[in-house]
C-alpha cells in the first residue's frame, strides 16, 4: 500500500513546534547579528564620546565639583545629578560638533570632485549615527 503524501505533509504542518522553534532560534541569531555588527559600535563610539567628556570636563562641572565639598548631602546629590546633566549635554555637543564637521567635509569634497567618488559617510547617515550615539548615552548619565 502507497503512503498517502498529502497525510504526511498535513501532519507535518500541524505540528507548530518546530516552527516555533525556528522562528525563536531565528529571532536570536538576527539579535545577535544586529547586537554584534551595530549595536555594540553604537554603544563603543558613543562611550569613548563620554569618556572624552568625563576627563575634560566643562568648567562649570569643576566648578560645582569644587563647591560639593562644602554642602550636606542633599546638596551634594543635587551637584553631582546637575554635573551628570552637565557632562551628558557637553557629550551631545562634542557629537553634534562631528557631524557637523562630517557634513562640512562631505560638501567641500563633493565641491571639490564634482560627481566623483566620495571616501565619507552622506550626511543623512551621519546626523543618524549622531542620534543613535545620543539616544545610547542616555543610560549612561543617571539624573
Amino acid at each position: 500500500m502507497e503512503e498517502n503524501t498529502v497525510y504526511r505533509l498535513a501532519q507535518s504542518l500541524q505540528n507548530t513546534e518546530d516552527l516555533q522553534e525556528a522562528f525563536s532560534n531565528l529571532q536570536h541569531t538576527l539579535y545577535d547579528i544586529i547586537e554584534k555588527n551595530y549595536l555594540c559600535k553604537i554603544q563603543s563610539a558613543a562611550r569613548l564620546e563620554r569618556d572624552m567628556s568625563i576627563e575634560h570636563p566643562a568648567k562649570e562641572v569643576t566648578l560645582l565639583r569644587a563647591f560639593a565639598p562644602f554642602t550636606d548631602e542633599k546638596g551634594q546629590e543635587r551637584i553631582q545629578q546637575i554635573c551628570n546633566s552637565l557632562l551628558f549635554l557637553q557629550t551631545i555637543g562634542h557629537i553634534q560638533e562631528n557631524v557637523k564637521c562630517l557634513s562640512t567635509q562631505e560638501e567641500s569634497i563633493a565641491a571639490r570632485n564634482a560627481g566623483g567618488e566620495q571616501n565619507l559617510p552622506i550626511s543623512s547617515y551621519a546626523h543618524f549615527a549622531g542620534i543613535l550615539m545620543a539616544w545610547s548615552l542616555l543610560s549612561d548619565f543617571p539624573s
